[in-house]
Order: structure tokens, then C-alpha cells, then sequence
């Protein structure tokens, strides 16, 4: 084989690599970044060597299971927060309840006790006292 054939065979074979496995391997980089990101939607489009379509496929599992989570933290966080806001309102009602419930009862004993004291300063007949 002489070097013209030995440059033509490496040209295409760099040609061939970088078809099967370079471009495959800088769309999963590309993906990954994106991932790392936020982009929890992002999808490697990876075809080439079987290999490196399986690598593609195992990488779209783990961000589909990343996107998962992340939705099933978003949405713990927002019941949190809303039974938070809940147990807050509970306790303002309850506040007030207590509020309103002392105020009632305090009011009708003053009026209990100042009669009491009247009556106590007073001179009442037998009948009267029972």
C-alpha cells in the first residue's frame, strides 16, 4: 500500500469515526449540559454505534427519571406550602376563637360579680338572702 492509499484509507476512516462516534458523543455532551442546566426535557438524538445508541437510550432513561424527581419535589414542596399555609389560618382561627370565647365569658362574670358585691354591701331580708 503506498501513502497516497495509506491517506485515503485514514481520511475515510477519520470520516467513519467521526460520523459513528465523535458527533454521536457531542450530541449526549450537548444533552448533558443542558440537563445540568435545568432543561429536564432535553433528550440525547444519538445514533451510531450500537454501543453508543445504548449509552444514548440509558442516558434519555436517566434524565426522564431526573425530571421525574424533580416534578415529585416541586410538587411535595407545594403541599408543604399549602399545608403549612393551612396549619397557619387553623391557628389564627383558633386564636381568635379563644379571643372571642374569653371575652364572652369574662363579660357576663363582671356583671355576675358586681352583683354580688351589691348584694354582699346590702341589707337584705331573710327571703331576700335565699
Amino acid at each position: 500500500m503506498n501513502v497516497s492509499h495509506m491517506t485515503v484509507v485514514s481520511a475515510a476512516a477519520m470520516v467513519v469515526t467521526r460520523r459513528l462516534a465523535l458527533v454521536p458523543l457531542d450530541r449526549l455532551t450537548t444533552a448533558t449540559r443542558r440537563i445540568a442546566d435545568g432543561d429536564y426535557q432535553e433528550r440525547a438524538d444519538v445514533h451510531g454505534a450500537s454501543e453508543l445508541e445504548r449509552v444514548g437510550d440509558a442516558f434519555n432513561a436517566m434524565a426522564a427519571a431526573v425530571q421525574a424527581d424533580v416534578a415529585a419535589r416541586q410538587h411535595a414542596e407545594q403541599v408543604a406550602v399549602e399545608a403549612r399555609q393551612a396549619a397557619e389560618d387553623a391557628s389564627q382561627a383558633k386564636s381568635s376563637f379563644l379571643s372571642a370565647m374569653s371575652h364572652e365569658i369574662r363579660t357576663p362574670m363582671i356583671g355576675v360579680t358586681g352583683m354580688l358585691e351589691v348584694l354582699a354591701q346590702t341589707d337584705l331580708t331573710r327571703q331576700q338572702r335565699q
